[in-house]
C-alpha cells in the first residue's frame, strides 16, 4: 500500500471550501447562510490563515514562577468570612488539600488574627474581596506582618475593592516592599455582553490610574476580577481581548516596564441548570476553568454549590488541580495561539471594545 504523504491531499482553503459549501447550499452564499451573530459578534462557519493576515496577535506572557509552569496559575478557593474561627478552618483545608491561594470575603469587620491562625503568609496567596469600605483591614494586616516577622518581599496577594479608598496614596506608603501584594482590584459585576465588560474594566483601570500620582505604581498594583459564564471560546476571547487592550493603555501611559503586568482574576460563579443536574456546576467550572486559564488568569476560583459541604468543595477545588496535574494545561504558555478562529473572534471584539472605550473616555 502506497504511503500517505500531506502532498496527497488537495489543498484546503477558502476559495476551495466556499465552491463546494455553495453546491451543497443550492448555490446560496455559504457565509451569508450558516455565519452566526452572537453579542454583535459575526461568527463564521469556516477560518483559515487568510482570516488573519491584518491581525497583530495577541499572546499570554509566560509565567515568571518555575513551579507553576510557563501558563502558570494560583487555584483560589473562595471562602466568605462570618465567624472567624469556622472561616479558618476552612481556609486551612483547602490550603491541605491543594489550593495556592485562598481568597476571603469580608462582609465586615473581622479578626485577622483568629482568620489567619496557623496559615503561612509568605507560603500561600491571601487575597481579600472587601465589600464595604473596611478601614480596619489595613493596619490589622501590617500589625500581623510585622508581629509574625514575615518577609514582605514574598507575601502573595491582594485586595479587591467593590468601592476603591479615595487614599491610594497612603496606601501605597503603608505597603511599601509588599512586591507581590495587589492594592488596587477591581470586581466587575456579570455584564450581558463580553464588549462592554471589556469597555467596563477599561475605564475602571484608567479612573484608578488617573487618582494616583504615580502612574507606574498604579500600573503595578491593579488586578481585575472577572466573571467567567460557559460560553467557551467567547470566554477565552473576552479575556484575552482585554489583555490587548491593556497593553494599548499601558503604552498609552508610556509603561514600559515589562515587569509591570496587570492581575487577572478569574471567577466561575455557581451554575444551575436541571438537565445536567447533579453534575451541572461540575461541568460548567471545567470549562469555565480552561477558559481562564487560556485566556491567561492568574488567579482562578471555582465557586461551589455549596461552600459548607466539603465534599462539594473539594469538587470544585480539585477542578483546577486536575487540570495542572493530569492535563497538563500549565505547560503551554498559550495553547490557544495561532488559532484562526479565536484570533478573529479576538480581533474583532477588541476593536468594538476599543471604539466604545474611546468614546466613552472623549465623554
Amino acid at each position: 500500500m502506497a504511503s500517505l504523504s500531506f502532498e496527497s491531499f488537495p489543498p484546503s482553503n477558502s476559495k476551495n471550501w466556499n465552491e463546494v459549501a455553495r453546491k451543497e447550499l443550492g448555490g446560496k452564499d455559504p457565509i451569508e447562510s450558516l455565519s452566526l451573530k452572537k453579542q454583535n459578534l459575526v461568527i463564521k462557519p469556516y477560518y483559515d490563515a487568510s482570516d488573519t493576515l491584518s491581525i497583530t496577535p495577541f499572546f499570554n506572557k509566560p509565567s515568571s514562577d518555575p513551579l507553576l509552569g510557563p501558563r502558570g496559575w494560583l487555584n483560589a478557593p473562595l471562602v466568605t468570612v462570618g465567624d472567624e474561627e469556622s472561616a479558618n478552618k476552612i481556609a486551612l483545608n483547602h490550603l491541605i488539600n491543594g489550593a495556592d491561594a485562598v481568597i476571603y470575603k469580608l462582609s465586615g469587620p473581622c479578626q485577622l488574627n483568629t482568620l489567619l491562625h496557623n496559615i503561612e503568609l509568605p507560603y500561600c496567596g491571601s487575597y481579600f474581596i472587601v465589600e464595604n469600605n473596611n478601614a480596619d483591614l489595613i493596619p490589622q494586616l501590617t500589625t500581623l506582618v510585622n508581629a509574625k516577622g514575615f518577609d514582605k518581599t514574598q507575601i502573595v496577594g491582594g485586595i479587591f475593592w467593590q468601592s476603591l479608598p479615595t487614599d491610594k496614596i497612603d496606601l501605597f506608603k503603608v505597603f511599601a516592599g509588599w512586591d507581590k501584594f495587589r492594592l488596587l482590584g477591581n470586581i466587575l459585576s456579570t455584564e450581558r455582553n463580553a464588549t462592554e465588560e471589556i469597555v467596563k474594566a477599561l475605564m475602571m483601570g484608567v479612573q484608578t490610574i488617573e487618582l494616583c500620582a504615580d502612574k507606574n505604581l498604579a500600573f503595578r498594583h491593579l488586578a481585575f476580577s472577572f466573571c467567567v459564564g460557559p460560553d467557551f471560546f467567547l470566554e477565552i476571547a473576552k479575556l484575552k481581548a482585554f489583555g490587548r487592550l491593556w497593553d494599548l493603555v499601558g503604552m498609552a501611559y508610556s509603561i514600559t516596564d515589562e515587569n509591570i503586568s496587570v492581575l487577572l482574576h478569574g471567577l466561575s460563579t455557581y451554575w444551575n441548570n436541571e438537565k445536567y443536574q447533579p453534575n451541572a456546576n461540575m461541568l460548567k467550572s471545567t470549562t469555565a476553568a480552561i477558559s481562564c486559564i487560556l485566556g491567561g488568569c492568574d488567579l482562578i476560583t471555582i465557586e461551589p454549590e455549596d461552600e459548607s459541604n466539603l465534599l462539594k468543595s473539594r469538587i470544585s477545588r480539585n477542578v483546577l488541580s486536575l487540570l495542572r496535574e493530569e492535563s497538563h494545561l500549565n505547560q503551554p504558555a498559550d495553547a490557544t495561539a495561532g488559532s484562526y478562529y479565536l484570533e478573529s473572534l479576538i480581533d474583532q471584539m477588541a476593536k468594538k471594545a476599543w471604539t466604545q472605550f474611546q468614546k466613552e473616555v472623549a465623554k
